[in-house]
């Protein structure tokens, strides 16, 4: 008379990890794996990831019910699913982002440096020195005693 109990679905809890994988597997589901419904997808989720969890459960999230309403609609309309972008694809990403942060720093470098080259013209003009007397070479017995050799290799 004793009846043996059915595994239920488990509490563990949908963490915003679990549920991005859960909105991952429903945005790449395609027509192979049937047609996307809850009990299909209770099933997948427990394939893929490993997690019985129960459709009202997942439907508790708004983000996840989103998906699975945009996706559905989709696949009925025929549209091939949404790929995602390749691993390769996401690290030219990153690094055309910061190749653009690193550009945005150097401008800041040269226009300091423009504005510094402005300052020196102006108070070089201000004492009477001439274009001829900026642009000559600098004495070279004149800079090794101001510059003395401190033991580094040039350049």
């Amino acid at each position: 008379m004793s009846q043996e109990k059915k595994p239920g679905r488990s509490r563990i809890p949908i963490t915003p990890e679990r549920k991005e994988k859960i909105i991952a597997l429903i945005e790449r589901w395609t027509v192979e794996w049937g047609r996307l419904t809850g009990p299909t997808l209770e099933t997948r989720v427990e394939t893929c990831l490993g997690w019985k969890l129960s459709r009202i459960g997942m439907f508790k999230h708004p983000e996840i019910e989103t998906a699975f309403e945009k996706r559905r609609l989709g696949l009925v309309e025929g549209k091939p699913p949404k790929k995602r972008r390749p691993a390769h694809e996401e690290v030219t990403a990153q690094r055309i982002k910061r190749l653009e942060n690193d550009n945005t720093k150097l401008e800041k470098k040269v226009d300091n440096l423009l504005e510094m080259i402005a300052r020196h013209h102006f108070n070089a003009q201000r004492r009477g020195m001439t274009i001829a007397e900026l642009e000559a070479p600098l004495n070279q017995a004149r800079t090794e005693t101001q510059f003395p050799d401190t033991g580094k290799k040039k350049r």
